[in-house]
């Protein structure tokens, strides 16, 4: 029974290993190939049968990025030949995350949410206002944490650097302070408030096309309204 316990292991082990092809390349600060006495960074790039599995250490070993990009022998040769950051390589697939030397999390990005089986794939649904099909595909959706790892903001970014949607603000301790709605990088909705600690709202205001246009309520801790103020076109006429 041991030996075939044995057996197994050694069957599945290297099996795992050789549907695998491993990489390592080192680079310095300015992301230049170095050898490994002068490197700040090590990168292991490992290839499966669809994807290349993207890892990058800091010089103490411990983590500082994950990712993945589609098997293509050009990205392969990119990868491999320079130590570009993965997201100005315009090759992400799927989720990438990155940590800070303490190994905390500061950033996590969904590439493709929309056809993503990753559990994120509702809360990015129901983050949007409008959006072509077209765009869907380069869509982002990317959450930024604090230097301790704790969630600072999350939402969608459209054509490489536009907000867009539903995006969520938090405070220093996590908990919910703003939410915005964007469109194509303009406000465009409603922009809400929130005493953080009781989590009810402190002020609301519509925007339209990146100017207040519409009704601003102000609220009491007990989400009462104490105020209202209206807008056309970022000027106050009420």
């Amino acid at each position: 029974m041991k030996l075939l316990f044995v057996l197994t292991f050694w069957t599945a082990t290297n099996c795992v290993f050789s549907q695998t092809e491993s990489h390592i390349i080192y680079f310095d600060k300015k992301r230049d190939i170095v050898d490994e006495s002068k490197h700040s960074r090590k990168r292991i790039i490992s290839v499966s049968d669809s994807l290349i599995i993207i890892k990058e250490f800091y010089k103490t070993g411990k983590i500082y990025m994950t990712g993945t990009v589609p098997k293509t022998d050009s990205n392969l040769k990119t990868l491999q030949t320079s130590a570009i950051q993965l997201y100005d390589s315009g090759l992400e697939y799927g989720v990438s995350e990155w940590y800070n030397i303490k190994g905390n999390i500061f950033k996590r990005e969904i590439h493709d949410p929309f056809n993503s089986p990753h559990s994120y794939y509702k809360n990015v649904n129901g983050s949007i206002v409008s959006i072509n099909d077209s765009l869907k595909k380069d869509a982002v959706y990317v959450f930024n944490f604090r230097k301790n790892g704790i969630i600072k903001d999350e939402g969608l970014f459209v054509l490489d650097d536009l907000w867009h949607g539903k995006w969520i603000h938090y405070s220093r301790k996590g908990k919910l302070f703003c939410l915005r709605y964007y469109k194509f990088g303009e406000k465009d909705g409603l922009e809400t408030y929130y005493y953080s600690e009781e989590g009810t709202r402190m002020e609301s205001t519509e925007f339209k096309n990146g100017q207040k246009h519409g009704t601003k309520l102000i609220f009491d801790v007990h989400d009462n309204v104490k105020k209202i103020k209206e807008y056309r076109n970022n000027e106050r006429i009420k």
